[in-house]
Formats: C-alpha cells, structure tokens, sequence
C-alpha cells in the first residue's frame, strides 16, 4: 500500500468527523444556543423581577448576545477554513490538526459564554427566584439545563 493512501484515509476520517461534530455543535433553535441569550430570557420574563434586577439582567444577557455573536461569527470562519483545508488536492495533516485545535477552542470558549451568563443570571437572582428558574428549566425537559434533581446541598 502506498504511502500516501493511509494519510488520505486519515483525512477522509478526519474530515467526516468534523462535520458531524460541527453539524452537531449548531444546536437548533434561537442564535445563542444553549441557555445564553434569547432561550434564558424567556425564562427570566418568567420570574416577575423588580425593575432593578431585570435591567441588571439584561445588561448580563446583553453583554452574551454580543459576545455570542462574535464567536458564532469566527466558528462560522474556522470552519470554512477547514474545508478549505480539507478540499486542497494535498491536504496538509499538521495544518488541519491545527485548524480543529483552533475550532475546538472556539467551540469551548461558547460554552463559556453560555455558562458564564448562566451563572452571572443566577447571581443577580433573590433565592426564590432561583428556585423558580430552575423549575422551569427542569420543567422544559432533558438537554435545557441538566437530568433530574439537583444533587443535595446544590447551591440553587
């Protein structure tokens, strides 16, 4: 077997795995995906906030929307760059191993987006707010927040 068909392989696998998982990494529903931006503040229109902690709130959900964007923005990017990559007629192995480093990355640094406005939300929240969220987190079913109860002594 020559050489370069076990790199060719390599490739084809790899390039089939990328866009599964990056077919897989744009949830459907609103742009934000996850419990950032619009999905969130449906839930927060829910709680009955004073004035003070619902503009609090929207500055949070603001500032995520924004920063959300621009990260969908560059994963949108990394990804054409990798077909790119994957379509020339001698696809370069450290090249694209680079490039799914670079997406990863940016996949990552949503996530955080995502959580970070999550947690900043349930900060500004009175305790009886909280509990109302999670409720109706739980209440939208599997994959909205997390399976089950909370552990004992969780800190909703």
């Amino acid at each position: 077997m020559p050489r370069s068909r076990p790199v060719a392989l390599l490739l084809a696998a790899v390039a089939a795995l990328l866009l599964a998982v990056g077919a897989e990494a744009r949830p459907p529903g609103p742009p934000g995906g996850g419990m950032g931006g619009e999905r969130l503040e449906g839930l927060v229109d829910q709680l009955g906030l004073d004035a003070k902690t619902l503009a609090a709130v929207d500055e949070v959900l603001d500032a995520s929307r924004v920063r959300g964007r621009e990260l969908r923005r560059q994963l949108r990017e990394a990804h054409d760059r990798m077909r790119t990559l994957l379509e020339a007629p001698e696809p370069d192995a450290d090249t694209i191993f680079a490039q799914v480093d670079a997406i990863s990355e940016l996949e990552a640094e949503a996530q955080k987006n995502r959580l970070g406005t999550l947690l900043r939300v349930r900060a500004l929240l009175p305790p009886d707010a909280r509990d109302r969220l999670l409720a109706l987190m739980q209440a939208r079913g599997p994959g909205s927040h997390r399976r089950g109860p909370p552990p004992p002594g969780a800190p909703w």
